[in-house]
């Protein structure tokens, strides 16, 4: 079971990375179905709510909790108690420890950071730990990363680690580690820079990215286009030119403002040349897009065009396959595209067959038009006087009817071709091979009388 609960850690703490505090290391228990907890912490006059869950970690670094000064004593008051429903563990020594984080370098390693140890072990659910802790001389304006760990140091017989091996990092059987941060402020006032002016395109989204500040809340204005505006490094998307305004109100009730503007160019506004349809092996018309002033141009494949770089480009050759252009119009940075396709319709082509192959004198043929793509019209042509003349009746384009088409009558080796086209207008170029039908003139055998 506890490869299942430390994959579930493990992924709590991956969650937690995305914030500030991201450089801190996991510690939790690895039993959250029922052990000791802490069900509640007051520092100084701020105090999370009275609860008794199984978590092993908890996250209390949203707590708001007032400033303290340098110099002066942090008052920590540690309440535990036990899971709901749990039995176990009543006779089995535990402890507490506190960590502080002095020097913001993303661990509670260093000398002088394990500020309370509760060396005398206690052996009931519900204890009361309390400490003072005094806040060093030359302590940063800062907020200090605080952990509390209560957990188990033995068994009932007390062979267990004692609270000396209780570590800030890692995981351990039973208990709960808690996190906060508590604001240090030695300063009477202080200043803050809410960024350098930039530029974006229209649509485009930026982060404000102030200089570190000291102090706590955080309030942006005007209130547009923002996607916090009580965080540091909010997500922007002004759609005009916006100066916004950082006001940044420390725990010791002092405050600082400072302003960014956000300058906005629009995206340029173009069109392009409308679609073509064109057969295999035509050159298209030229593409077009909005002439601008200032403008850069980038037409893209740049497959058989001539000017790929200008506002209006010619083709180079015909072109065999449909494809589609798009352009890129750059204007100071910001950027605009539009496509045009160009469909290419394939030329049908068509082999004539006959029934019968050769042929008897007086018999009728079936001539048939095998195409390479379906068609729905077609010109059906025989020669046999060094003259081409219709099937048909008149000299139209048939339909679908007329393949095959029927020769009657045939009398003398004759030839035939087809021209097929389909609705886009796509003919064969010109006519189909010539298809030679051989007449076979039987003369009957004489009659002989006896």
């Amino acid at each position: 079971m506890y490869k299942y609960l430390y994959k579930l850690f493990f992924f709590i703490f991956i969650l937690d990375s995305f914030n500030v505090y991201s450089q801190y290391c996991v510690s939790s228990a690895l039993s959250n179905s029922g052990s000791e907890i802490i069900s509640q912490v007051i520092i100084g006059n701020s105090s999370t709510p009275p609860l008794i869950s199984c978590n092993g970690y908890t996250d209390n670094t949203n707590l708001q909790i007032n400033s303290f000064l340098v110099g002066s004593s942090i008052p920590f008051t540690i309440y535990t108690n036990k899971c709901a429903g749990w039995t176990g563990g009543q006779n089995t020594p535990k402890a507490c420890k506190i960590y502080m984080d002095w020097n913001n370098d993303g661990d509670f390693y260093d000398s002088g950071e394990n500020v309370y140890t509760s060396f005398i072990p206690v052996y009931n659910w519900i204890n009361t730990f309390s400490a003072n802790v005094n806040i060093p001389q030359g302590t940063q304006c800062t907020q200090v990363r605080t952990r509390i760990i209560y957990t188990r140091t033995g068994n009932s017989s007390g062979m267990w680690p004692n609270s000396f091996a209780i570590q800030p990092c890692g995981f351990y059987n039973y208990g709960e580690t808690e996190d906060f941060i508590i604001p240090i402020d030695p300063c009477n006032n202080f200043d803050i820079d809410a960024g350098s002016d930039s530029t974006i395109c229209y649509n485009d989204t930026i982060i404000l990215n102030p200089e570190i500040v000291q102090g706590g809340n955080y309030q942006w204005t005007p209130n547009l286009n923002i996607s916090n505006p009580n965080i540091s490094n909010p997500s922007i998307y002004p759609q005009v030119t916006t100066t916004y305004y950082l006001t940044v109100d420390s725990t010791a009730n002092f405050s600082a403002t400072d302003s960014v503007t956000i300058y906005v160019n629009q995206n340029p506004m173009i069109s392009i040349s409308s679609d073509q349809t064109i057969c295999n092996g035509a050159t298209p018309n030229d593409l077009l897009t909005t002439n601008i002033q200032g403008a850069t141009y980038s037409w893209s494949p740049t497959t058989n065009l001539n000017s790929p770089n200008s506002f209006q480009t010619s083709f180079t050759s015909a072109l065999l396959d449909t494809i589609t252009y798009l352009v890129t119009v750059n204007l100071n940075g910001c950027l605009s595209t539009e496509s045009v396709n160009i469909n290419v319709n394939p030329i049908p082509t068509a082999v004539l067959s006959a029934i019968p192959n050769p042929a008897c004198l007086g018999d009728d043929i079936q001539i048939l038009a095998n195409t390479s793509i379906p068609v729905l019209r077609y010109r059906f042509q025989y020669n046999n006087s060094n003259s081409w003349q219709n099937i048909t009746t008149s000299n139209q384009w048939g339909w679908g009817s007329v393949n095959p088409v029927l020769f009657s009558n045939i009398t003398t080796t004759t030839q035939f071709r087809v021209r097929v086209r389909e609705d886009w207008g796509c003919t064969t170029g010109p006519w189909s091979p010539v298809l030679t039908v051989p007449v076979i003139n039987i003369t009957p055998p004489p009659i002989i009388h006896n």
